[in-house]
């Protein structure tokens, strides 16, 4: 676990490069792989100190584009609801009067409330959008509202269910696995019990054993070894591996760190990066960064920071959308979601807020035709998918 926090630290670590970054990063996920731990494992086995650099915010906010007032309308409510049982976050919402806006607030870990935004303002705008392209057949005062309704509460159930399945998924994995050790047990054990029961050599037979030597027998001649020699120009070492300079900026002259790594390919990169050696090369950035910003600026050479003109967009490979994470027992999953919920609340804490509760809604009659409609609606939203594509944003 040590190892894997220390690869980890190093992967996020502000002057790591970009390359030392994404090989850390690779260990870690290999070194978490080969020992089957996981992030929540992580988590469990940190101080509330380490637990509490986790801890974050993201906000998303819902303006208006009309001039109307931005009211939080019920349906956000249950939409925020799904949102935080996906992910396992929590969220408040906070009302500006002056700049006429709506902001719900998401906080937990702070990956996961990331995650959360991103996937409330998807909900949000597909919600508006769907409402918009049916307004035509929403018949009826409320029909609006309860198409909204519809979808946002169908999210929320799927929400719960997939929650609900997780833990069902865990506990088949857990009991799997203990099957699955009690075969190789038994497996060992009846091995071990043949290996015992085959008949021994007698002490008494006789058995020669002849070994015959030919001299002068003809044989395969290895060649020597060769062995690499220095330049015979002792000046000019720019093509010998020997009697040269030993290069200690390794990392920072080459453009990708010295280690000519190719990331366009899924496991070609050098994962055997030396953890120790990286962590003093990080340490005499450090010092260095220091001693930099100490001199005046006239000392220091003028760097153009711009990007070049050929120099086009960063390619983005897409990973496919996984399923939910295979967690191996309910034990593990339920410690996360606990974990989860302690890094919330002590975030709340430590931030000083003081939520306060919203004054309990009127009841509404809803129109069933739009809110069956909705509800059906609600199955196509996929609140964990990576990427949303052709997706029109709408403001209310």
């Amino acid at each position: 676990l040590e190892k894997i926090k220390k690869t980890m630290r190093l992967a996020t670590h502000p002057r790591t490069s970009e390359v030392e970054a994404k090989i850390a990063m690779r260990m870690a996920t290999k070194f978490m792989a080969s020992q089957n731990i996981t992030q929540a494992d992580l988590i469990a086995n940190e101080s509330a100190e380490e637990r509490s650099t986790r801890a974050g915010n993201s906000r998303v906010r819902i303006t208006s584009t009309t001039g109307k007032m931005v009211r939080n309308q019920r349906w956000y409510d249950i939409a925020c609801e799904a949102v935080c049982e996906a992910f396992d976050v929590h969220a408040y919402s906070e009302k500006d009067d002056e700049d006429n806006s709506l902001d719900w607030v998401y906080y937990g870990i702070a990956d996961n409330t990331v995650a959360a935004a991103l996937a409330f303002e998807m909900l949000h705008n597909q919600i508006e959008l769907w409402a918009m392209e049916t307004r035509h057949e929403l018949k009826g005062r409320s029909a609006g509202i309860s198409y909204r309704i519809g979808v946002s509460e169908r999210v929320l159930k799927d929400a719960e269910r997939a929650k609900r399945k997780a833990l069902k998924q865990a506990k088949e994995n857990e009991q799997k696995k203990q099957r699955e050790e009690a075969a190789a047990a038994e497996a060992a054990r009846a091995s071990e019990i043949a290996r015992l029961d085959m008949p021994s050599v007698n002490k008494g037979s006789d058995l020669k054993v002849e070994v015959k030597v030919e001299e002068d027998a003809p044989g395969y001649e290895f060649p020597a070894p060769k062995i690499p020699t220095p330049s015979s120009d002792e000046d000019d070492d720019s093509n010998s591996d020997y009697g040269g300079q030993f290069e200690t900026d390794l990392y920072w002259d080459e453009p990708d760190g010295g280690l000519h790594a190719d990331f366009e390919g899924d496991s070609d990169a050098p994962d055997d990066l030396d953890l120790d050696a990286l962590e003093k090369i990080i340490k005499i950035k450090a010092e260095m960064g220091d001693l930099c910003s100490s001199h005046t600026s006239a000392t220091l050479p003028k760097v153009n920071m711009g990007l070049g003109e050929n120099i086009g967009p960063v390619k983005v490979k897409s990973e496919p959308a996984g399923d939910v994470p295979n967690w191996s027992s309910a034990l593990q999953l339920r410690t996360f979601r606990d974990n989860a919920q302690t890094i919330a609340e002590n975030y709340l804490k430590d931030s000083g807020l003081k939520l306060c509760q919203e004054q309990k809604r009127a009841a509404i009659k809803l129109n069933t035709s739009a809110y069956s409609k909705g509800w059906d609606d609600g199955k196509k939203v996929d609140l964990k998918r990576r990427r949303i594509e052709g997706l029109v944003h709408q403001s209310t």
